[in-house]
């Protein structure tokens, strides 16, 4: 495939809003602009192919001995500067936009815990129960004021303790009024706090909106009673509501039952597999200090949603960037006049001020016959008139 082709093949894929990255533009049609970018590279090298076959033609003049060579090189290099510029700058003229994060202005969060027997075990200190309760409540503090935040906890069976509500206090005190219970049911767990979902107050401001929801569900045990809780992330699914799990706890965490110690190692794969069907994201803890990092994590997902926003600017600053760059690389390839009038000077000293004249005379009468007046230049004598050495 030729460089061309690509090309267009590049500018076709921008101009439909179909390039890799998250970028996309308001004003496609406008990239059309970039089919001229070749067209002026190509014009510029026809004219250096010019300049370099008249240079051959007319061979080397005497000023070329005196005259030191130009930095072809950075003059060059200007002018790929200007192209990217160009480039650059057509991309900003076409409105580019790309999505950023922005914190969301509402939202339900479904706090949603397991109170099994299981959550007793000591190999999280003081207990998994315990140090989930105050994760939970630095969680449920940290939320946005102006989230809806309702509590759901889950043994046997499952029930909302608080409804959706803005009042941080009666969450707070209702988790730390949390006991365990026999049982473990994570299905009906979710099916309660979907419930909880539908509970939410609307929005005064726009009563027809629906906020987004979320449900964060803290485990440490697999499903033993209930409906399945593949079915119910299903059904979480369906309402577009992403469940984030939390599997907390130890490979060797243990219960004391009537003095026999019973094994309650943490289930990992059932609430992974709860996440990836709901389109929520699976988080695991071992210690107290790593719960409250995925809680503050959590946080931080749920607290925020992506949006579009223009990022003209940001283009433009590039291109303006790459502009001046051009501008003083085309400005130090141009001598300064005092350097000109030295080389002039040297040029005369060198050659005698006779042949400097004459050989300005024959530049320009090489320009006229390079006119057209080949003739007028032949029959006028000014070579044998002016230049001793033809004599």
């Amino acid at each position: 495939m030729s460089l061309q082709t690509s090309y267009l093949s590049w500018a076709l894929s921008l101009s439909k809003g179909r390039h890799d990255s998250t970028a996309v533009f308001l004003a496609p049609t406008r990239l059309w602009l970039l089919l001229l970018i070749p067209l002026l590279v190509g014009l510029y090298l026809l004219m250096v192919r010019r300049k370099r076959n008249r240079s051959m033609q007319m061979g080397k003049t005497m000023f070329d001995l005196v005259i030191p060579r130009d930095r072809t090189w950075l003059r060059h290099l200007a002018v790929g500067l200007s192209i990217l510029s160009l480039l650059t700058l057509t991309l900003a003229f076409a409105k580019p936009k790309d999505q950023v994060s922005v914190p969301r202005e509402r939202a339900t969060i479904v706090v949603t815990i397991d109170v099994s027997l299981s959550m007793e075990a000591q190999d999280v200190e003081p207990n998994r129960l315990d140090a989930a309760k105050a994760a939970a409540e630095q969680f449920v503090t940290s939320l946005p004021p102006k989230f809806n935040v309702a509590l759901v906890t889950f043994a046997g069976t499952a029930t909302t303790l608080v409804p959706p509500t803005l009042d941080r206090g009666s969450v707070t005190a209702a988790i730390r009024s949390l006991r365990p219970q026999a049982s473990t049911a994570i299905g009906e767990g979710i099916y309660t706090s979907l419930a909880a979902l539908a509970q939410a107050p609307p929005d005064p401001d726009n009563p027809k909106a629906v906020a987004p929801a979320r449900i964060v569900l803290l485990s440490d045990g697999k499903t033993q009673v209930g409906r399945p809780s593949d079915q119910a992330a299903m059904a979480a699914r369906a309402q577009s509501v992403p469940i984030y799990t939390i599997a907390y706890g130890t490979p060797d965490g243990y219960i004391d039952i009537g003095g026999r110690r019973e094994p309650v190692p943490v289930d990992r794969a059932e609430l992974a597999r709860v996440s990836k069907i709901s389109g929520g994201e699976a988080y695991t803890a071992t210690s107290a200090g790593q719960l409250k990092e995925v809680y503050k994590d959590i946080g931080s997902s749920v607290g925020k949603e992506k949006v579009d926003r223009e990022v003209t600017s940001r283009y433009a600053g590039f291109g303006l960037g790459l502009a001046i760059l051009a501008a003083l690389g085309m400005i130090s390839s141009v001598p300064a006049g005092r350097d000109v009038i030295d080389l002039a000077q040297l040029a005369t000293r060198r050659f005698g001020e006779t042949k400097v004249q004459a050989w300005r005379a024959w530049r320009k009468i090489w320009s006229r016959w390079r006119r057209g007046s080949r003739r007028h230049a032949l029959e006028s004598g000014e070579i044998r008139a002016k230049c001793g050495c033809c004599q």
